[in-house]
């Protein structure tokens, strides 16, 4: 069963003291946007390599975006520099087996973010817990986490400002992940869940969440709705396209 959903949006005093007490205000994050024209579609960590069946399988949307932007698509299971890539999207990490996250990788994001790189984190029924997605959020300084609860609610109407769902109606998610914002701003939200969400840390690039990857595989549901619109905005990343 498929759930329909329309997108959605959702003073520091200083310190007491003499001229030597620290500033508290805290730094303005800015958006910094990427330049790079490749995409990559990362399955390391345990992710989803794709099937015969299309679950997982990411061809023809790796086709659209070469045809549509002129802009190159890697899929592998090796970071490499994650920098040279406008947007990143880690397909269901965990999902194959558990793995831990070494500093050394959560650093390669950490620089990808810095230059403006989209990273992107689709997880799939079956890994809702997302015990490998939830430390690298953490790592990442991200507040959104993945909890072990998938939904099949209806539809909200509500507008969305977001670069991410500009131009986005319909969403068809398949028993996706629940995903709980705490802060970050909320994109896709039926009844009482929200299904996905995007934050920007620190200055530099954004993280987004979503509980479902079945939106763009092989299995064909990129054609329902507005999925192929959020597919774009998703890789995009830069308003201004």
């Amino acid at each position: 069963m498929f759930l329909t959903l329309l997108a959605c949006f959702g003073s520091d005093d200083e310190p007491a003291g003499d001229s030597t007490a620290t500033d508290s205000t805290p730094q303005e994050i800015e958006a910094i946007y990427p330049t790079q024209e490749k995409v990559l579609i990362y399955y390391g960590h345990g992710g989803e390599p794709g099937e015969s069946s299309g679950i997982g399988s990411t061809d023809d949307i790796e086709l659209a975006i070469a045809d549509e932007y002129g802009w190159s698509v890697e899929r592998r299971d090796s970071l490499g520099q994650p920098e040279n890539f406008r947007a990143i999207i880690l397909v269901d990490p965990g999902a194959r087996e558990p793995y831990s996250w070494a500093e050394e990788d959560a650093d390669k994001l950490r620089t990808a973010l810095d230059t403006g790189t989209r990273l992107i984190v689709l997880v799939e029924l079956g890994n809702c817990s997302a015990d490998t997605v939830n430390p690298l959020l953490e790592m990442l300084d991200a507040s959104a986490r993945l909890v072990a609860e998938n939904s099949q609610a209806t539809e909200i109407i509500e507008p969305s400002a977001h670069q991410i769902t500009d131009g986005v109606g319909q969403v068809y998610l398949q028993e996706p992940c629940v995903v709980e914002t705490n802060g970050a701003t909320p994109l896709f939200t039926a009844s009482r869940y929200t299904y996905g969400s995007a934050e920007r840390p620190a200055t530099g690039g954004d993280i987004v969440v979503i509980g479902d990857y079945s939106f763009l595989d092989d299995t064909g549901k990129y054609d329902n709705g507005d999925n192929m619109e959020l597919i774009r905005n998703l890789v995009e990343v830069d308003p201004a396209l």
